[in-house]
């Protein structure tokens, strides 16, 4: 019998609209075992960006991730613009 157990939840996540077309969701995965549980948290955003499509994940622990998407995500369409 294994002590150890993964639960995950999947729902769409709230964030400002990004290029042509953005779409955004957020992974909740509970792990427990020993006494323990943690929750990780995955939010993937996906732009469309002209002919160009960027994938982004940001991944926290215990809690939602807090840092700031929208600077990364405009940097890295930015260069998509640029051909760079």
């Amino acid at each position: 019998m294994n002590p150890y157990d993964a639960t995950a939840s999947l729902g769409r996540l709230s964030v400002e609209s990004y290029g042509d077309r953005s779409e955004a969701f957020q992974v909740e995965v509970e792990l427990s075992g020993d006494d323990l549980t943690v929750s990780v948290f995955v939010d993937i955003v996906i732009v469309n960006s002209g002919r160009g499509v960027a994938l982004f994940t940001f991944v926290d622990v215990i809690t939602p991730f807090s840092g700031e998407r929208g600077e990364l995500i405009e940097a890295v369409l930015t260069r998509l613009g640029d051909g760079a």
